[in-house]
Order: structure tokens, then C-alpha cells, then sequence
């Protein structure tokens, strides 16, 4: 080895020397001698020396560093491994899908540590699809409303750091800034990783040396070496044979006392895994015709799996000859893949979503990305596929425009199953809204919920306010109370005439206002499209058929007819039930219904509808649901026939009037006709001065007149009670005033009805069959019941299991409704039966055999839709001006419309028009929304789906064929990801109070930094946390409430495995007092 001389060496060896050659030469310094004969040759030689030293130094790998560390190793055709740029994915959030929204590739956003990341794939929010950005918003929402982030629309984007470094690996919500033309918002909902600074010097050197290991082709050191230069692997881990973690080779392991895994049957061996943390995810799509595969027309079935990502790679073949084809072929699949980006139809649309569980515990969606489990897992060889977990889209949203008056619109998408619910965004101005007698700051609106206020007017001191909030009492986008807060220089106070604004969002009855498609509907006329006759549908009116003067036949209608259905002649007998069935005195075709004459209760149309007839015989079977018992005397009608459009040509009608064809029947004949009635205009538009409008069974008298039509109608008896429901759709009223010089008021009086929807009640003792829903109704109403108020109508009725936060986890019994008993059932007689013990918020549902079994005890929760009605509602509508006013509530009778005040000229005459028209469907040419489902995906039609796969698996994949042996089994594997979920509690520094917001941010940042592991087979320690949580300025005391993976608990430490790594779960932290 070299010996490198310093100065002074040489210097004292010439001295020496020169003592033996030249004893009396003085070498003092300073001497000529020394000078000229030592030290300047000395110098010399000593830089010489230097040099040479500094040349040895860059030639040895233990001493050289930095760049030329890197020059070095380009010598041996090494080169330094440059850091990783974290990702993830981001939700960019809009409030308006008016139009399509562009976000190009490299669109820039920023996290709160001033790391800008950017878009790798250009990507388009279609308006046509603005459904799908809504159901993505629905499934993150419990994540957006942690960030403060209310839009509509969301869509999840996959992002990259533009600079490498741990600095990247940012924690949930950080990204907090875009550039974006139409998003609103942009966050992260889950922690980035992949982030990590360049190779350190001594990584680098180790590697290098790696290099002079001699031949390590199929050694693990071979392998790494092959795998850690290649730009995104973070880390990795090679396991043998004789391993717990390798069981493809027929390793059988089990778990010891220590929970560890243990080898407790050796495999055969001669196979490696090697797993990989790091990822480059790449954007692929797959494309391929829908074939029911299961037989059974059940898209769920697993037959019906899509293995994606595969090339067209055959996989019928086994595991070792797929990998032998593929990599001759170097068609490696686009396995194992990260997430399903989009799933679209040709014939269902775009309209796919992941399934998710919205707020009331209903799982929706259509499908999940199943990951593979089995011993090609994770690799490129695994079978990762979409999984269809529907057979129907639920879409959201959808818009359309109303065509005539009670027609039918037509839905974007066919094979619909179910019309969920319509609603209509409607402006409604000038409303003398209510302010608040404690806090004249608060304005109540009349109608809810509300999208937004425009304009408040104080008439009475001609100053318009600012509205400071428009959704105090709430934090969603609709405000469901009504109350808004204002500012200005003047509040008003309670007499103030008030003109409000705003938009309403009118919802319209799924029961009573359209067929929604999924109950059952004789007379259903149309399927894929809403049926807005359905709220003037008279189903089955009895009438007499009457010869007129001319010798026509007629029926006479109580409504003005705008669409005729058919008039049914049938046949009817009275028997015994023996059985379970009835037999009557002719031939059974259909039947309409049966009844027990004793109480009228339906035995025929029950909840199951699985009645049937004996073809070509008398007989009809009752159906299993049916409360008949033997003996019971019953009515059948049976046998309907269309006269009105026999023999393929319609008879005609005019007004009320049914003209039939000749010959179809004879006059007396009692037959039962099915109609739209013409029935929009409530009061027909007459002048103010005929007030009081009074009721008169099913129209008004107005000035002994007798005009228009009540909101609903019924047939009645001589005492004014209801006999048949005819016309059942209650209505918002929409007052017209026209031609009137001056502001003024009238007061409605009658019957509203009110629904409520899937809410909880606990069932009291009782029969096993009662329910007592005074608590619901009391909650809605907001004060006691008074003695007006009454349950009409059970919707439905479910037995449902609750978790310790009272939300609704399954169904447990969903109950047979028909023939259940109300105190008064005048509003639904053909369903429910009067039992006048019952108080009036009561029900009591049959004994049916489903409900027997299932009989409800005390304690039990149940989940009730159902309608009540208040008999003594009264409401004052005021108009400031000319225009149209609605009536916050929905009237199904009107008693009286009587002048409050105002609408006088100057002379003092009341001068002005009113008309009052129904709102229980759209106005024609007006705008509207539906939510529905229909079927899908559909037979034949093509599948699109676009996903991420982990690409940087399948370049590893590639590079270990070019080093492993060729009889080595080599498989390369993304590694398992362990989730750490934290919360925490943290006290702050008093002087440190007002920074709470940013110091609880950072908290989260640093923690879920932390926890990001850029390693495999990491462990993280609770007290870790603690110990970087002090490192924050400000920060007093942490606690820590739950540290925890998975359905673990609470824990002091969680370890990966040597093929796992530990990344950031869900990190709360919340500041309290001391």
C-alpha cells in the first residue's frame, strides 16, 4: 500500500541525509542551505504527494463522496438512484355542472407546506354526467364535510409531487389551493406517499460494492441489486423458501401462541417472492360486452367477474403456463391494479359508481374492485377484478323538462324499476316572509327546503338587507328550517311587510303525484317514462250506463275526463271461502278484487299479489298473505271487459260525458270506469268580490254558484261521508291575483296532509301488531298534537336493527300492510280498514302469516313512512303586488277562501281577480330533476372501464427476467399496506390559542407524515406520536385516544410484516381546554 509523505517527512529525511553526506552544512532555517536543498525540494515533492493522495481518494470507494461518489461508480456502470416524487389522489369539488369542466394534464395544486403536485392525465367533468360526480360526492361526503367542503359534484384524480422528497408525503386535506377554472374546492382525503430524498453517499457506496461481489445472477443480493436501481421502488423484500410468508410452494403454516406465524408442513421450495413498496400508477382501459354468465339474470353472481388489466391474455390457463405465455409473448398483464377510475355502458351511460353506504346505512353503488388474495396476488399474474354489486343504477339528478299537462316525459335511461323522487327548483317572489318576535336578525321563509335567497325588501321602510347566512341552523347545501340571518341599518319588526326572494325546492309525491313505478299499478299506461296523469287518476269509479235522447249510451264521469282508460263491465258473486280459495258461478278470466262483507277487508290484492285463477275453471286461488279464513263471506268481482275501446275502435268522450259504441253493453248496466280527470284549475279566475269561496263536497259555492274542484275527491253518502276515493292527490295551492291596484291578504282554511319518511319509533306494549307514531308526529309538528290531527295512511313498515350511535344497520322484518286499521280511513279506503277503539295515531297492521311470525314487541325499533292529516289548518297569503303566492303546506280539502284585507282602489272597492291552481306536478315547458333506477348493466351492451394499475410492478417484473436463472421461480409482488388510524387530544400554550386552526393542521400533517413508511416491516410505537406532536411549537399536552389497525383496539405498538408497510389511516386530532 502507498505511503503518502507530509512536508515534514520530507523534510527531516533530507536533514538526516545530509547530516550523514555533509556533517558541517548548517541546516538551520533561514540558512541558504536550508532553503535551496531541503525545503524546496521537500515542497515539491509534498505537493506531489497530495495529488497523488487526492487522485488514491476518488479511486477508493470508503473515502470518495458526493458528485464524485458518482463519477467513481459511472466507472462500473452504476449511477445514483434519484428520490421518488410522492402521490395520491385528490377530489376536486364544483357546485355547478352546468357545463363541461376541463382539468388538463398538469394542472397545478398546492398543499398547505407549499409542495406543488400535478395532474397526470387530462381529465373532463361532463355535464352529461353530472349524476356520477353527484353519487361520488354522496359516498365521500363524511370526508368533505370533515374539510369543510359542501359541493355538489366530485370527482377523484390522481396526482404527483413535481419535486422528489419526504417532504411530499403530505397528510389528509393538505392540498388546499387549484387553478381550475369551474372547481370550487380540491382536498386530499387520504394521506400521499411514495416520497423519498435521493440515495445517501453510503447507500450509494453499498450498492456499488454489490457490484464487485462476484457473479450474483439468482442470489438475493443479485435480485436487489437489479430491483433498488430502478426510480420508484422505496424498498424491498425477497423471501425464500423456508419462510412463512411463501406459501405457494405448498408451505403450510399456523399460528402460534404469540399470534406469529409458524411453518408447520415445509413446501417444496424452489420459488422466491420478492415484494416491492413503491408504486407508478398508470391509466388503463378495458373494454368488453356484458353476457350474463350466470343463467339467472343476476349480474352479481362471481361468474359475472371481469378480470381486468389482462391483454388479452387467456385465463382459463393454469398459474405457471399463463406466466410462461405472457412473458414469451412480453404481453405481461396491467395487474395488480389500484383503483377503478369510471365504469360506463353504451346503453346505461356513464353512471356506474363504487359502491358505498350513505348516511342511512343503505348500501349503494354497483361495484367493487376485488383484489386478489391468492398466491398470485398482488403480482402481475393475479386475477384482480370488477365485481358487480347491482343490477341497477340509482341515478341522481337527472333533468328534464315537463311536457303538457298531465302527460308523460320520457327518462333518459330504459328498464326502469323504480321513480324515487321529483323535485323542482321554483322561485318563489315577493313572500311577506316571518320575522322573528326573540331576534329580529332571524327571517323564517314560508316554504323548505331552500336552495338560496336572492332579495329581501323591507316594504314598510324601503331598505333591502343583507343576507349574512343563508343556512344558520344547518351546514348542507339546502336549508331545511327556513331561517335565514340579515343585516342592515333598520331590522324589522313584526308588522313590517316583508319581500322575500328565493328558491324553493318543491319535492312532489312519490305516493300520490306520479307512478313511481315500483308498486303495483293495474293501470300503469307507461314504464321508462313519469306518468304525470297519475295525480288525476281515477281508478275503478262505479257508475250507471244511461241511453241519452240521441239513443247513445253514455257514463257520466264526476270529473271532466282528459284522458279516457277504459269502462269495465264485469261480474259479480258473493260465496264462502273454503280452503283458501273461492269458487263462483262462471268462468275466471282476471279478477278485479274480493272483499269480506263484513268489514270490506281486501283478500285478493294483497301485499304478495300471489293470487291466481284455475285457467278454465271457476276457482281462485287466495293468495298466502290473504287474513281470509274458512267460512269467511265474501264479494268477488271478476271478469272486467273494455267496452271503450272494443273491437279495436274507441268510443268517445266530451267534458264528464263517456259516449259508447253501439251494442258494447245495455243502459242500467253498472260499470267501472278508469280516467284521467281534466283537473288543473282548482277555482277558475273570478273576481275578489265573490269571497268567501265555501266548500260544497267536491267543488265551492261562490255566491250560490257552485264552481271548480277541491284538491282531492271522493264519492260520499248521504251524511257527507267518503264511500270511494277518487281523486287522491292532495296539492300546494298557487294563488293567482291579477288586476288589483293594491296590496292585500286572503286566508285559506281546511285539511292538510303531511308525510313522514323513514323515521324511528319504538314500539310500545301492545297486540304484537300496534304502533303508536305520536312521537313522529309530535317531532314534525314541533309541538304537542292537537286534536285535529290524525294518522290517513301507512306508506310501510320495517323492523330495523340499530349500532350504539342509533344509526340503522339491516332490516330485520319488512311488514305486510294491506288491510291494517286506522280510527278513521276515509283517505285510504281501499287499503285500510276503520277499527274506532284505535286513538288517532295509531295503527294497527294485519295478522297476516309474514306478520305473525314477526310479531313486534316492546322496545322494538321500527322504521314508518306514513301521512297525517290536520283538519283545522288555516294560512294567510299575502301579495304585495300582483303575482302568485304557495301555500307552505299541501291541502287536500278546502273548507273556506275568505278576504283577509286590502285589494281596494281608491274609492275603497275591492278591485282584482283570483284564481287557485294545483302544484302537484311541473308547469308545462318548466324544468325538473328525478332520481330513479333502472336496470343495468344490460345484456349486449359494451362495458368500458378505466382504472390505475401499479405499472412499477410489471417494470420490475421485466428487469428480474433479465437477471434470474432460468429455472428460477421469481414472482414479484406490491406489498400489503397497513392502515394506522390515531386520534388524538391536544392542549395548546395559552399564548398559542388564536393559532389553534394551523397548529391542529400541522398536527396532522407531521403525524400522518410519520406515519407514511417509506420502509417495510416498520413498527410505530403510540409514544412515538407523542414524542413529534412536542415538537411543534405551542403544543402543552397530547393525549392519545385510540391507536389502533383495523378492528384491533386500542394498542400501545403495530408492526408490519417483512412483506408489509405502515401508512396513515384515518388521523384525527382536536384541540381541547385543560
Amino acid at each position: 500500500m502507498a505511503i503518502f509523505r507530509t512536508f515534514d517527512d520530507l523534510v527531516i529525511s533530507k536533514i538526516e541525509y545530509l547530516r550523514l553526506v555533509q556533517p558541517e552544512l548548517d541546516t538551520k532555517p533561514g540558512t541558504v542551505s536550508r532553503d535551496v536543498f531541503i525545503d524546496a525540494p521537500a515542497q515539491g515533492i509534498a505537493n506531489l504527494y497530495s495529488q497523488l493522495m487526492g487522485i488514491s481518494g476518488l479511486q477508493s470507494l470508503f473515502s470518495v463522496t458526493g458528485s464524485d461518489l458518482s463519477k467513481l461508480a459511472s466507472n462500473y456502470g452504476a449511477s445514483r438512484i434519484a428520490g421518488n416524487n410522492s402521490g395520491g389522489t385528490i377530489v376536486f369539488v364544483t357546485n355547478n355542472m352546468d357545463v363541461d369542466i376541463l382539468i388538463p394534464s398538469g394542472s397545478i395544486v398546492t398543499a398547505r407546506n407549499g409542495i406543488n403536485f400535478e395532474t397526470l392525465d387530462d381529465v373532463i367533468m361532463l355535464s352529461d354526467s353530472a349524476n356520477v360526480y353527484k353519487a361520488t360526492s354522496t359516498r365521500l361526503r363524511t370526508d368533505l364535510d370533515l374539510a369543510s367542503i359542501t359541493g355538489e359534484f366530485a370527482i377523484e384524480v390522481v396526482v404527483q409531487a413535481l419535486t422528489s422528497g419526504v417532504s411530499g408525503n403530505i397528510g389528509r386535506f393538505s392540498i388546499i389551493s387549484h387553478n381550475i377554472s369551474g372547481i370550487s374546492d380540491v382536498t386530499n382525503l387520504s394521506s400521499f406517499t411514495g416520497g423519498s430524498s435521493a440515495e445517501s453517499d453510503d447507500e450509494f457506496r453499498t450498492r456499488i460494492l454489490s457490484i464487485f461481489a462476484g457473479s450474483n445472477t439468482g442470489t438475493a443480493l443479485g435480485y436487489s441489486t437489479a430491483i433498488n436501481i430502478i426510480s420508484g421502488v422505496l424498498d424491498s423484500e425477497i423471501v425464500v423458501p423456508g419462510d412463512p410468508l411463501l406459501i405457494r410452494d405448498g408451505t403450510q403454516v399456523s399460528i402460534d401462541s404469540d399470534g406469529n406465524l409458524i411453518i408447520s408442513d415445509p413446501g417444496s421450495g424452489g420459488k422466491v417472492d420478492i415484494y416491492i413498496l413503491g408504486e407508478n400508477l398508470e391509466n388503463q382501459i378495458d373494454s368488453f360486452v356484458f353476457n350474463d354468465a350466470s343463467g339467472k339474470n343476476d349480474p352479481t353472481d362471481p361468474l359475472n367477474d371481469v378480470i381486468l388489466g389482462q391483454n388479452g391474455g387467456d385465463t382459463t390457463l393454469n398459474a405457471a403456463q399463463r406466466r410462461v405465455s405472457l412473458l414469451a409473448g412480453n404481453d405481461i398483464p396491467n395487474q395488480p391494479i389500484k383503483n377503478i377510475v369510471t365504469v360506463s355502458g353504451s346503453s346505461s351511460g356513464s353512471n356506474f359508481v363504487e359502491q358505498y353506504t350513505d348516511d342511512n346505512a343503505r348500501v349503494r353503488g354497483n361495484y367493487i374492485l376485488q383484489k386478489d388474495t391468492g398466491d398470485f396476488g398482488g403480482s402481475p399474474f393475479g386475477f384482480d377484478k370488477l365485481h358487480w354489486t347491482s343490477n341497477k343504477i340509482e341515478l341522481d339528478n337527472e333533468n328534464t323538462t315537463k311536457g303538457i299537462f298531465n302527460g308523460s316525459d320520457n327518462l333518459n335511461f330504459a328498464d326502469v324499476e323504480e321513480i324515487q323522487s321529483i323535485t323542482q327548483n321554483y322561485l318563489i317572489t315577493n313572500e311577506n316572509s316571518t320575522t322573528s318576535t326573540t331576534n329580529r336578525s332571524s327571517v323564517i321563509l314560508l316554504n323548505t327546503p331552500v336552495q338560496s335567497v336572492n332579495r329581501i325588501v323591507n316594504l314598510t321602510t324601503g331598505e333591502r338587507y343583507v343576507v349574512e347566512n343563508q343556512n344558520p341552523d344547518g351546514t348542507g347545501e339546502l336549508n331545511e328550517t327556513g331561517r335565514i340571518t340579515i343585516s342592515g341599518s333598520t331590522l324589522p319588526v313584526g308588522t313590517d311587510i316583508l319581500q322575500v326572494d328565493y328558491v324553493w325546492v318543491k319535492s312532489f309525491d312519490s305516493v300520490f303525484d306520479f307512478d313511481d313505478l315500483e308498486h303495483f299499478n293495474s293501470l300503469r299506461q307507461v314504464q321508462d317514462s313519469i306518468d304525470w296523469g297519475f295525480s288525476n287518476l281515477v281508478r275503478r269509479e262505479p257508475v250507471t250506463l244511461l241511453e241519452d235522447a240521441y239513443g247513445n249510451l253514455t257514463a257520466t264521469a264526476t270529473h271532466p275526463i282528459f284522458k279516457m282508460i277504459s269502462v269495465d263491465t264485469f261480474e259479480t258473486y258473493t260465496t264462502s271461502v273454503t280452503g283458501g280459495s273461492v269458487v263462483v258461478n262462471n268462468t275466471v278470466s282476471n279478477v278485479i278484487d274480493i272483499r269480506r262483507v263484513s268489514d270490506n277487508a281486501e283478500l285478493f290484492n294483497t301485499d304478495k299479489r300471489g293470487g291466481t285463477t284455475l285457467s278454465g275453471t271457476a276457482s281462485i286461488v287466495l293468495p298466502t298473505d290473504s287474513i281470509a279464513v274458512d267460512g269467511d263471506i265474501v264479494t268477488i268481482r271478476f271478469n272486467a271487459s273494455d267496452i271503450f275501446s272494443s273491437d279495436g275502435y274507441d268510443g268517445t268522450f266530451e267534458l264528464s260525458t263517456i259516449i259508447l259504441q253501439q251494442n258494447s253493453s245495455t243502459s242500467g248496466t253498472e260499470v267501472l270506469i278508469n280516467y284521467i280527470a281534466d283537473v288543473n284549475i282548482l277555482i277558475p279566475e273570478s273576481e275578489i268580490t265573490n269571497l268567501p269561496y265555501i266548500k260544497s263536497n267536491n267543488k265551492f259555492t261562490i255566491g250560490g254558484s257552485i264552481i271548480g274542484e277541491q284538491p282531492t275527491s271522493n264519492l260520499l253518502d248521504s251524511d257527507s261521508n267518503f264511500t270511494y276515493n277518487l281523486r287522491k292527490s292532495g296539492s300546494n295551492l298557487r294563488v293567482d291575483i291579477a288586476s288589483t291596484p293594491s296590496k292585500g291578504s286572503i286566508t285559506i282554511s281546511g285539511t292538510t296532509i303531511n308525510k313522514i319518511v323513514d323515521t324511528l319509533v319504538v314500539v310500545e306494549s301492545g297486540s304484537g301488531y300496534e304502533v303508536d307514531l305520536q312521537s313522529a308526529i309530535a317531532l314534525d309538528l314541533g309541538t304537542s298534537i292537537p286534536s285535529s290531527v290524525k294518522v290517513i295512511k301507512l306508506v310501510s313498515l320495517e323492523r330495523v336493527i340499530l349500532d350504539n350511535t342509533g344509526a340503522v344497520t339491516s332490516v330485520d322484518n319488512t311488514y305486510d300492510i294491506v288491510n291494517y286499521k286506522l280510527r278513521d280511513n276515509a283517505y285510504d279506503l281501499e287499503v285500510a280498514l276503520e277499527d274506532s277503539t284505535l286513538s288517532t295515531t295509531k295503527i294497527l297492521i294485519p295478522q297476516t302469516s309474514g306478520n305473525v311470525v314477526a310479531m313486534l314487541g316492546a322496545g322494538d325499533t321500527v322504521r314508518v313512512s306514513f301521512y297525517y292529516i290536520d283538519t283545522n289548518y288555516s294560512t294567510q297569503l299575502y301579495f304585495s303586488k300582483n303575482g302568485t303566492q304557495i301555500t307552505n303546506k299541501v291541502f287536500v280539502d278546502i273548507s273556506r277562501i275568505t278576504l283577509g284585507s286590502g285589494f281596494k282602489n281608491a274609492t275603497s272597492n275591492l278591485v282584482g281577480n283570483l284564481t287557485v291552481k294545483n302544484f302537484n306536478q311541473p308547469v308545462s315547458n318548466t324544468s325538473y330533476h328525478i332520481d330513479y333506477n333502472y336496470i343495468a348493466p344490460k345484456e349486449n351492451e359494451r362495458i368500458t372501464v378505466t382504472f390505475n394499475h401499479n405499472a412499477l410492478i410489471n417494470t420490475i417484473t421485466n428487469s428480474i427476467e433479465n437477471v434470474r436463472p432460468i429455472t428460477a421461480d421469481v414472482l414479484i409482488k406490491e406489498a400489503d399496506k397497513k392502515d394506522i388510524d390515531v386520534s388524538i387530544k391536544i392542549v395548546l400554550l395559552p399564548e398559542y390559542i388564536n393559532q389553534f386552526q394551523t397548529i391542529r393542521q400541522d398536527s396532522i400533517d407531521i403525524v400522518s407524515s410519520f406515519l407514511n413508511s417509506n420502509s417495510l416491516g416498520t413498527t410505530v410505537d403510540a409514544s412515538d406520536i407523542i414524542n413529534i406532536l412536542y415538537s411543534i411549537p405551542g403544543i402543552d399536552r397530547v393525549r392519545i385516544i385510540t391507536f389502533s389497525h383495523g378492528n384491533s383496539g386500542n394498542v400501545l405498538s403495530i408492526s408490519a410484516k417483512k412483506n408489509e408497510y405502515l401508512d396513515a389511516g384515518t388521523v384525527t386530532i382536536e384541540v381541547e381546554d385543560r
